[in-house]
């Protein structure tokens, strides 16, 4: 039976975008011939109000069945998803991978119009996994019969359930890790070859780094872009011991001594340290900073490493510095299950594309992270490596990074609370103001 879809299943997909920008600098280390995409299937642009029926997936006899996935990949990062579309299609004579390139900008409205009009995708790619509304109104399907058996090998920040099942196989992801300027470190008489490893180093590394009378800073941290704010916040409240949302995923759980401790630190490295420029900066902003080289560091998802390639300094890569806990975040990217779309074929590409040769071409194509351990062990792989040493960073990172979890509202939520660190940083609020407000804010946008 149709169902009348809300605003909650638009604004669900309001992260749908997001990692395709974080790992935009991701290209290919050398050009790879592709094959010419498939023009892109003009659908209805008005707002969707109805879920889809069942739609019928059986090719005619003697040809392929379709698989058409919906993606916001551009560039080289399109590409080199089309040369793997194009691998799997060659590969076998039942399913034929269509991939429809959408700009980031129209991708939710593109895609409910298509769900709407009973004409879905088999999927579409996706970072975190849909809201939970998704799956309790039917709109995606579980798949933990897609797989058989599941990897065990899958890094563990990538294995999201949600009541016990999984909504979405991983394809990619990018870790957040430190970036520095090697060249000021040597002229601050700190060791070029070693970042800061603690809140403690980075603090005292930062004092040595910083001189605001040159404009000349420590660390660039976002101040004007609430959704990455909420990323880099939520990898210190991980490290302090904390987290942000309770156990059974319907509560904020950051508004105590662990969630207060690591606010008081972030605005401390604005405020009190003074290593961190106040100045209004997004996620591009923080980068183009460090490329002038008016910050020694920037706290920056992985898929900016391509962009070190541009830089005029002598430049590198760490893990992030930690608290009690060794944390960070991780965004990832999966391809769910339409309902009403080719799951047998999906499956069969998504078992195909997650075989470890395959993830290996993948992240040499890419420079994307590998979703499975197994793939770090294949020639491509290692040859990419040795070809770019400072991928090892990243890839060490996926062993104890976490992933968001599938929440109605969340995607909503955490840029709100992102919004009150930010005043925290500009000293609107107390840290502990902050979180009060944030606590009350976001569990308001929880409810469904």
């Amino acid at each position: 039976m149709n169902r009348k879809l809300s605003r909650r299943h638009f604004l669900g997909l309001s992260a749908a975008g997001g990692l395709a920008a974080l790992l935009a600098a991701c290209a290919p280390a050398q050009p790879t011939p592709v094959p010419q995409r498939p023009p892109e299937k003009q659908g209805p642009t008005s707002a969707p109000t109805t879920a889809p029926a069942a739609a019928p997936t059986a090719a005619p006899s003697g040809k392929k069945s379709q698989v058409e996935i919906y993606t916001q990949y551009g560039g080289s990062l399109g590409d080199a998803f089309d040369k793997m579309a194009s691998n799997f299609n060659k590969s076998q004579d039942k399913y034929e991978v269509v991939p429809v390139h959408i700009p980031d900008k129209e991708l939710k409205t593109r895609l409910l119009a298509a769900i709407t009009a009973g004409t879905p995708p088999s999927s579409w790619t996706i970072s975190p996994l849909p809201d939970r509304e998704f799956m309790r109104d039917g709109i995606v399907e579980p798949l933990d019969d897609a797989l058989t058996p599941w990897p065990a090998d899958i890094y563990p920040g990538y294995d999201v359930k949600v009541e016990g099942k999984r909504w979405g196989i991983p394809h990619m992801g990018a870790t957040l890790i430190n970036f520095y300027n090697k060249d000021q470190f040597k002229a601050a008489g700190l060791d070029p070859e070693k970042a800061p490893s603690t809140w403690d180093e980075l603090v005292t590394f930062g004092k040595k780094l910083t001189d605001p009378a040159k404009n000349q800073y420590a660390i660039a941290l976002t101040t004007a872009f609430a959704g990455f704010t909420f990323a880099t916040f939520k990898a210190f409240l991980q490290q302090a011991g904390g987290k942000v949302l309770s156990d059974d995923l319907t509560k904020a759980a950051f508004n105590n001594q662990a969630g207060l401790e690591a606010l008081t630190y972030y605005v401390s490295l604005f405020q009190t340290h003074k290593i961190a420029p106040l100045t209004n900066m997004d996620s591009s902003g923080i980068w183009n900073l460090f490329k002038a080289g008016g910050a020694s560091m920037v706290l920056q998802y992985s898929g900016a490493i391509g962009g070190l390639k541009e830089m005029t300094f002598a430049s590198a890569a760490a893990e992030p510095p930690m608290g009690k806990v060794k944390s960070s975040n991780l965004a990832a990217n999966y391809f769910p299950f339409l309902k009403g779309g080719n799951k047998q074929g999906l499956a069969a590409f998504a078992n195909w594309f997650i075989e470890p040769k395959q993830i290996a071409d993948w992240v040499s194509m890419t420079g994307c992270l590998p979703v499975r351990a197994k793939a770090t062990e294949e020639p491509v792989y290692k040859e990419y490596i040795a070809k770019n040493p400072v991928a090892k960073v990243p890839t060490k990172v996926l062993e104890y990074a976490e992933g968001d979890p599938s929440v109605i509202g969340y995607a909503e939520a955490k840029v709100k609370l992102g919004e009150f660190v930010e005043a925290a940083i500009y000293g609107k609020l107390t840290p502990a103001e902050a979180l009060k407000q944030a606590e009350a804010a976001f569990n308001a946008l929880l409810k469904p």
